[in-house]
Protein backbone atom coordinates (compact mmCIF):
# COMPACT_ATOMS: atom_id res chain seq x y z
CA UNK A 1 0.00 0.00 0.00
CA UNK A 2 1.13 3.53 -0.66
CA UNK A 3 2.44 5.67 1.60
CA UNK A 4 0.25 8.39 0.63
CA UNK A 5 -3.08 6.18 0.88
CA UNK A 6 -1.99 5.27 4.87
CA UNK A 7 -1.44 8.69 5.71
CA UNK A 8 -5.15 9.75 4.20
CA UNK A 9 -6.35 6.13 5.99
CA UNK A 10 -4.84 7.34 9.10
CA UNK A 11 -6.36 10.82 8.53
CA UNK A 12 -9.89 9.40 7.98
CA UNK A 13 -9.41 7.35 11.18
CA UNK A 14 -8.28 10.03 13.79
CA UNK A 15 -10.87 12.58 12.58
CA UNK A 16 -13.94 9.53 12.71
CA UNK A 17 -12.71 9.13 16.49
CA UNK A 18 -12.02 13.12 17.16
CA UNK A 19 -15.89 13.85 16.54
CA UNK A 20 -17.34 10.62 17.96
CA UNK A 21 -15.69 11.61 21.34
CA UNK A 22 -16.44 15.12 20.91
CA UNK A 23 -20.42 14.16 20.10
CA UNK A 24 -20.19 11.71 23.19
CA UNK A 25 -18.44 14.33 25.58
CA UNK A 26 -21.43 16.74 24.19
CA UNK A 27 -23.92 14.13 25.07
CA UNK A 28 -22.71 13.46 28.38
CA UNK A 29 -22.33 17.01 29.25
CA UNK A 30 -26.16 17.79 28.67
CA UNK A 31 -26.99 14.93 30.82
CA UNK A 32 -25.28 16.48 33.92
CA UNK A 33 -27.03 19.53 33.12
CA UNK A 34 -29.64 19.57 36.31
CA UNK A 35 -33.28 19.88 35.44
CA UNK A 36 -34.21 23.53 36.92
CA UNK A 37 -36.70 23.04 40.00
CA UNK A 38 -40.28 23.63 40.17
CA UNK A 39 -40.95 26.76 41.81
CA UNK A 40 -42.38 25.82 45.37
CA UNK A 41 -45.36 28.19 46.92
CA UNK A 42 -44.06 30.64 48.75
CA UNK A 43 -43.97 30.27 52.90
CA UNK A 44 -45.84 31.97 54.61
CA UNK A 45 -44.52 34.51 57.11
CA UNK A 46 -46.37 33.28 59.74
CA UNK A 47 -46.36 29.63 59.06
CA UNK A 48 -44.25 28.39 62.46
CA UNK A 49 -44.10 32.21 64.02
CA UNK A 50 -46.70 33.72 65.94
CA UNK A 51 -48.47 36.64 64.27
CA UNK A 52 -47.67 40.43 65.40
CA UNK A 53 -48.10 43.40 63.64
CA UNK A 54 -44.91 45.19 62.71
CA UNK A 55 -46.49 48.99 63.08
CA UNK A 56 -49.01 50.14 65.63
CA UNK A 57 -49.98 53.92 66.04
CA UNK A 58 -52.57 54.68 68.52
CA UNK A 59 -54.24 57.11 70.91
CA UNK A 60 -56.14 54.81 72.57
CA UNK A 61 -55.81 53.19 76.25
CA UNK A 62 -54.02 49.61 76.42
CA UNK A 63 -57.36 49.14 78.63
CA UNK A 64 -59.51 49.86 75.69
CA UNK A 65 -60.07 46.20 73.93
CA UNK A 66 -60.29 46.28 69.98
CA UNK A 67 -63.50 44.89 68.87
CA UNK A 68 -64.30 46.60 65.81
CA UNK A 69 -63.35 43.58 63.73
CA UNK A 70 -65.35 41.01 65.64
CA UNK A 71 -69.04 41.38 64.08
CA UNK A 72 -68.74 42.27 60.48
CA UNK A 73 -70.84 41.73 57.59
CA UNK A 74 -69.25 41.86 54.14
CA UNK A 75 -71.74 43.30 51.50
CA UNK A 76 -73.16 40.56 49.17
CA UNK A 77 -71.15 37.91 50.57
CA UNK A 78 -71.19 36.93 54.21
CA UNK A 79 -73.90 38.30 56.85
CA UNK A 80 -73.84 38.03 60.64
CA UNK A 81 -75.76 39.33 63.58
CA UNK A 82 -73.83 41.44 66.31
CA UNK A 83 -74.73 41.42 69.74
CA UNK A 84 -76.31 44.21 71.32
CA UNK A 85 -73.42 46.38 73.38
CA UNK A 86 -74.37 48.54 75.74
CA UNK A 87 -72.75 50.33 79.32
CA UNK A 88 -73.67 47.77 81.97
CA UNK A 89 -74.17 44.73 79.75
CA UNK A 90 -72.26 42.00 81.87
CA UNK A 91 -70.94 38.71 80.64
CA UNK A 92 -68.56 35.59 82.38
CA UNK A 93 -64.77 36.32 82.21
CA UNK A 94 -64.81 33.70 79.28
CA UNK A 95 -66.70 35.37 76.95
CA UNK A 96 -66.20 38.75 77.48
CA UNK A 97 -64.01 40.41 74.44
CA UNK A 98 -64.68 37.27 72.16
CA UNK A 99 -68.41 36.39 71.89
CA UNK A 100 -70.24 38.87 74.27
CA UNK A 101 -72.46 35.87 74.50
CA UNK A 102 -74.62 35.08 77.02
CA UNK A 103 -75.42 38.19 78.77
CA UNK A 104 -75.94 37.75 82.38
CA UNK A 105 -79.34 39.06 83.19
CA UNK A 106 -79.31 39.84 86.80
CA UNK A 107 -81.22 43.44 88.14
CA UNK A 108 -78.55 45.92 88.57
CA UNK A 109 -78.48 48.88 90.07
CA UNK A 110 -78.52 52.48 88.19
CA UNK A 111 -75.60 53.96 86.45
CA UNK A 112 -74.63 57.32 86.05
CA UNK A 113 -72.98 57.88 82.18
CA UNK A 114 -70.77 60.58 80.45
CA UNK A 115 -70.94 61.16 77.11
CA UNK A 116 -67.35 62.49 75.94
CA UNK A 117 -68.16 65.48 73.74
CA UNK A 118 -66.54 68.68 73.71
CA UNK A 119 -69.16 69.71 77.05
CA UNK A 120 -70.43 66.10 78.22
CA UNK A 121 -73.73 64.95 78.40
CA UNK A 122 -74.76 62.79 81.30
CA UNK A 123 -77.89 60.87 82.63
CA UNK A 124 -78.80 57.73 84.64
CA UNK A 125 -79.08 54.70 83.21
CA UNK A 126 -82.57 53.30 86.24
CA UNK A 127 -83.39 50.19 84.07
CA UNK A 128 -83.10 46.75 86.14
CA UNK A 129 -82.35 44.46 83.08
CA UNK A 130 -81.54 44.68 79.33
CA UNK A 131 -80.19 47.47 76.67
CA UNK A 132 -83.52 49.98 76.63
CA UNK A 133 -82.58 52.41 79.33
CA UNK A 134 -79.05 52.67 77.37
CA UNK A 135 -80.20 52.90 73.60
CA UNK A 136 -82.94 55.85 75.47
CA UNK A 137 -80.14 58.08 76.58
CA UNK A 138 -77.93 57.42 73.65
CA UNK A 139 -81.03 58.93 72.09
CA UNK A 140 -81.28 61.86 74.13
CA UNK A 141 -77.46 62.14 73.61
CA UNK A 142 -77.51 62.29 70.41
CA UNK A 143 -80.25 64.54 70.08
CA UNK A 144 -77.91 67.15 72.61
CA UNK A 145 -76.82 70.16 71.66
CA UNK A 146 -73.50 68.75 73.02
CA UNK A 147 -73.22 66.43 70.48
CA UNK A 148 -74.06 68.98 67.42
CA UNK A 149 -71.64 71.37 68.50
CA UNK A 150 -69.12 68.43 68.70
CA UNK A 151 -69.83 66.41 66.11
CA UNK A 152 -70.16 68.96 63.54
CA UNK A 153 -67.35 67.80 60.45
CA UNK A 154 -65.57 66.07 63.34
CA UNK A 155 -62.22 64.49 61.80
CA UNK A 156 -60.41 62.40 64.36
CA UNK A 157 -56.74 60.82 64.27
CA UNK A 158 -56.52 57.62 63.12
CA UNK A 159 -55.44 54.31 64.64
CA UNK A 160 -53.07 52.21 62.44
CA UNK A 161 -51.87 48.66 62.32
CA UNK A 162 -49.52 47.07 59.41
CA UNK A 163 -47.90 44.55 58.65
CA UNK A 164 -46.13 42.52 56.18
CA UNK A 165 -47.48 39.10 54.35
CA UNK A 166 -45.81 36.70 52.22
CA UNK A 167 -48.68 34.69 51.44
CA UNK A 168 -52.78 34.74 51.17
CA UNK A 169 -52.86 32.76 54.44
CA UNK A 170 -50.58 34.95 56.42
CA UNK A 171 -53.81 37.51 55.86
CA UNK A 172 -56.40 35.31 57.35
CA UNK A 173 -53.83 35.22 60.82
CA UNK A 174 -54.44 38.79 61.40
CA UNK A 175 -57.89 38.35 62.10
CA UNK A 176 -57.74 35.34 64.72
CA UNK A 177 -61.36 36.25 66.54
CA UNK A 178 -62.98 36.95 63.22
CA UNK A 179 -61.75 33.97 60.79
CA UNK A 180 -64.55 34.75 58.04
CA UNK A 181 -63.34 38.43 57.75
CA UNK A 182 -59.69 37.42 57.25
CA UNK A 183 -60.88 34.35 54.62
CA UNK A 184 -62.86 36.92 52.44
CA UNK A 185 -60.27 39.37 52.47
CA UNK A 186 -57.68 37.38 51.75
CA UNK A 187 -60.14 35.77 48.54
CA UNK A 188 -61.12 38.92 47.40
CA UNK A 189 -57.65 40.20 47.54
CA UNK A 190 -56.54 37.33 45.25
CA UNK A 191 -59.15 37.62 42.67
CA UNK A 192 -58.20 41.18 42.50
CA UNK A 193 -54.83 41.26 41.88
CA UNK A 194 -53.52 42.70 38.97
CA UNK A 195 -49.37 43.36 40.00
CA UNK A 196 -46.75 41.45 38.10
CA UNK A 197 -44.04 40.70 39.77
CA UNK A 198 -45.70 41.65 43.32
CA UNK A 199 -42.68 42.51 45.22
CA UNK A 200 -44.23 43.08 48.42
CA UNK A 201 -47.95 42.50 49.94
CA UNK A 202 -49.20 44.43 53.33
CA UNK A 203 -52.48 43.59 55.61
CA UNK A 204 -53.99 46.87 57.33
CA UNK A 205 -56.32 47.99 59.55
CA UNK A 206 -57.63 51.49 60.13
CA UNK A 207 -59.74 52.53 62.98
CA UNK A 208 -61.04 56.01 63.41
CA UNK A 209 -62.83 57.34 66.81
CA UNK A 210 -65.96 59.89 67.33
CA UNK A 211 -66.78 59.79 70.70
CA UNK A 212 -66.77 57.05 73.81
CA UNK A 213 -69.45 56.95 76.47
CA UNK A 214 -68.37 55.52 79.73
CA UNK A 215 -70.26 55.10 83.38
CA UNK A 216 -69.34 56.77 86.77
CA UNK A 217 -68.04 53.45 89.03
CA UNK A 218 -71.16 51.94 90.31
CA UNK A 219 -70.73 52.62 94.44
CA UNK A 220 -73.06 49.64 95.45
CA UNK A 221 -72.10 47.35 92.87
CA UNK A 222 -73.31 46.32 89.51
CA UNK A 223 -75.85 43.87 90.42
CA UNK A 224 -78.22 44.73 93.23
CA UNK A 225 -77.39 41.52 94.51
CA UNK A 226 -73.76 41.07 96.11
CA UNK A 227 -73.80 37.22 95.88
CA UNK A 228 -73.70 38.19 91.70
CA UNK A 229 -71.22 40.17 91.75
CA UNK A 230 -68.70 37.63 93.13
CA UNK A 231 -70.79 34.79 91.19
CA UNK A 232 -67.77 31.79 90.32
CA UNK A 233 -68.22 33.19 85.90
CA UNK A 234 -66.58 36.12 87.22
CA UNK A 235 -68.85 38.49 85.24
CA UNK A 236 -67.42 41.30 83.54
CA UNK A 237 -69.48 44.32 82.49
CA UNK A 238 -68.70 46.79 79.86
CA UNK A 239 -67.65 50.42 81.55
CA UNK A 240 -67.16 51.79 78.43
CA UNK A 241 -67.68 52.00 74.60
CA UNK A 242 -66.10 54.19 71.77
CA UNK A 243 -67.97 54.49 68.24
CA UNK A 244 -66.24 54.71 64.94
CA UNK A 245 -65.58 53.37 61.84
CA UNK A 246 -63.21 50.69 60.65
CA UNK A 247 -61.35 49.32 57.34
CA UNK A 248 -59.69 46.49 56.73
CA UNK A 249 -57.13 46.37 53.73
CA UNK A 250 -54.48 44.55 51.31
CA UNK A 251 -52.02 46.18 49.57
CA UNK A 252 -50.32 44.46 46.90
CA UNK A 253 -47.15 46.90 45.11
CA UNK A 254 -44.17 46.52 42.61
CA UNK A 255 -42.44 48.22 45.48
CA UNK A 256 -41.04 47.06 48.89
CA UNK A 257 -43.09 47.39 51.60
CA UNK A 258 -41.01 49.61 53.52
CA UNK A 259 -41.95 51.92 50.69
CA UNK A 260 -45.43 50.80 50.69
CA UNK A 261 -45.49 51.46 54.67
CA UNK A 262 -44.15 54.70 53.93
CA UNK A 263 -46.54 55.84 51.42
CA UNK A 264 -49.85 54.58 53.59
CA UNK A 265 -48.47 56.38 56.87
CA UNK A 266 -47.76 59.90 54.49
CA UNK A 267 -51.56 59.53 53.55
CA UNK A 268 -52.12 59.41 57.10
CA UNK A 269 -49.54 61.99 57.91
CA UNK A 270 -47.45 59.69 59.64
CA UNK A 271 -44.43 59.95 57.53
CA UNK A 272 -42.42 62.55 55.60
CA UNK A 273 -42.55 60.31 52.36
CA UNK A 274 -41.94 62.75 48.89
CA UNK A 275 -43.02 59.90 46.52
CA UNK A 276 -45.78 57.84 48.29
CA UNK A 277 -48.12 58.97 45.14
CA UNK A 278 -45.96 57.42 42.99
CA UNK A 279 -45.33 53.83 45.01
CA UNK A 280 -49.77 53.43 45.52
CA UNK A 281 -49.70 54.11 41.83
CA UNK A 282 -48.37 51.01 41.53
CA UNK A 283 -49.97 49.33 43.73
CA UNK A 284 -53.21 47.55 43.99
CA UNK A 285 -55.79 47.68 47.07
CA UNK A 286 -58.75 45.39 48.12
CA UNK A 287 -60.56 47.32 50.56
CA UNK A 288 -63.11 46.79 53.51
CA UNK A 289 -64.61 49.53 54.80
CA UNK A 290 -67.39 50.12 57.39
CA UNK A 291 -68.58 53.04 58.40
CA UNK A 292 -71.75 53.07 60.17
CA UNK A 293 -73.87 50.96 62.58
CA UNK A 294 -74.97 48.69 60.22
CA UNK A 295 -71.65 47.08 60.66
CA UNK A 296 -71.20 45.74 57.19
CA UNK A 297 -68.10 46.37 55.02
CA UNK A 298 -68.54 47.77 51.62
CA UNK A 299 -66.13 46.20 48.98
CA UNK A 300 -63.75 48.64 46.93
CA UNK A 301 -60.70 48.05 44.34
CA UNK A 302 -59.16 51.83 44.23
CA UNK A 303 -57.34 54.07 46.43
CA UNK A 304 -59.69 56.92 45.45
CA UNK A 305 -61.99 54.93 47.68
CA UNK A 306 -59.52 54.85 50.72
CA UNK A 307 -59.19 58.45 50.28
CA UNK A 308 -62.95 58.75 50.37
CA UNK A 309 -63.03 56.73 53.75
CA UNK A 310 -60.11 58.95 55.43
CA UNK A 311 -61.80 62.14 54.44
CA UNK A 312 -65.26 61.69 54.91
CA UNK A 313 -65.94 63.27 58.48
CA UNK A 314 -68.38 62.58 61.13
CA UNK A 315 -71.57 64.24 61.64
CA UNK A 316 -74.90 63.60 63.14
CA UNK A 317 -76.33 60.39 62.08
CA UNK A 318 -72.80 59.03 60.73
CA UNK A 319 -71.12 57.99 64.02
CA UNK A 320 -70.19 54.74 63.80
CA UNK A 321 -70.45 51.63 65.64
CA UNK A 322 -68.46 50.38 68.63
CA UNK A 323 -65.09 49.62 68.17
CA UNK A 324 -63.53 49.91 71.37
CA UNK A 325 -64.87 48.77 74.79
CA UNK A 326 -63.16 47.97 78.23
CA UNK A 327 -64.67 45.72 80.44
CA UNK A 328 -64.55 45.72 84.21
CA UNK A 329 -64.47 42.99 87.04
CA UNK A 330 -68.20 43.47 88.81
CA UNK A 331 -66.37 42.27 91.62
CA UNK A 332 -64.04 44.70 92.78
CA UNK A 333 -64.53 46.99 89.67
CA UNK A 334 -60.84 46.30 88.57
CA UNK A 335 -60.14 46.67 84.49
CA UNK A 336 -60.38 43.45 82.50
Amino acid sequence: MKPERITLMCICLFAFFFFSACEKEETNNKRVVPTPPEVEPDKGRFDEAPFAWDYRFSTVSEDDLFIGDLYISVNNRYMVTPPTLYIGAAYSEKNFGISFKPEVTASKNPLDVIFEFTKPFTGTIDSKHGSIGYKELFSDALESKQYKEYINNRLSPFDVKLVEVYTYEDIEKAFPYNEVLGELLSKEAKKTSTIKGIKSRMTGVLANRSFSVYADTPVQGLFEEKAMNESPENPVYIRSITYGKTAYFVIESQYSYKEVEEAVKAKLSLSNAVNGAEVLKNSTITLFSVPDNRQTANVYTSFQDLDKFLETPFNEHLYGYPIYCQGVFTKDNTIF
